[in-house]
């Protein structure tokens, strides 16, 4: 029996619509070993960067602005990074110090109640932040570090009481 060339096309085609229709498994679910991470607030407030006691602007640095920036509360945590313009893939930071700017945020600093930090000399344009939490273990003899949160990406210009996250990827 010769099957014709427009029966093998017919056939593959169909076979390659099946294919596409069909959803692959769903993959298996990964527990992370890693505490979760603390989540930014949606919104931040941006701020001429001022310096001294008058608040005077810094000669040279008249574009630069401040970032503030509040997130969860996270029991137990210890310490706080926030990670500007950094990569993170999979909550994890790729490139090492090639790539942004890693800042240590100590959790009594609060604004309003709030945990907060503030990227200084924030450039004009769109940030992407990220932050992470170190868990310390009620007796004090451990600690671990969170994955990297997802990024909140905030697009500084003028100050402002509120400024809101964008889905933009940088």
């Amino acid at each position: 029996m010769r099957v014709s060339m427009k029966s093998n096309i017919f056939v593959c085609s169909i076979l390659l619509w099946n294919a596409a229709e069909a959803k692959p498994p769903a993959p298996p679910e990964i527990k992370s070993s890693r505490p979760a991470p603390p989540e930014i607030n949606i919104s931040a407030r941006v701020k001429q960067h001022r310096a001294g006691i008058h608040g005077d602007l810094v000669a040279g640095e008249e574009d630069a602005r401040k970032l503030m920036l509040h997130w969860n509360h996270v029991p137990g945590a210890s310490r706080f990074e926030l990670c500007h313009m950094c990569v993170v893939l999979n909550g994890e930071r790729v490139g090492g110090g090639d790539y942004g700017k890693v800042l240590d945020i100590d959790p009594t600093e609060t604004c309003g109640g709030k945990p907060c930090g503030v990227i200084p000399k924030a450039p004009r344009g769109l940030n992407s932040i990220h932050i992470r939490a170190r868990m310390t273990s009620a007796d004090g003899t451990s600690d671990r570090w969170s994955s990297w949160s997802e990024p909140r990406n905030f697009d500084v210009q003028e100050p402002s009481r509120k400024v809101e996250h964008t889905s933009s990827e940088l």
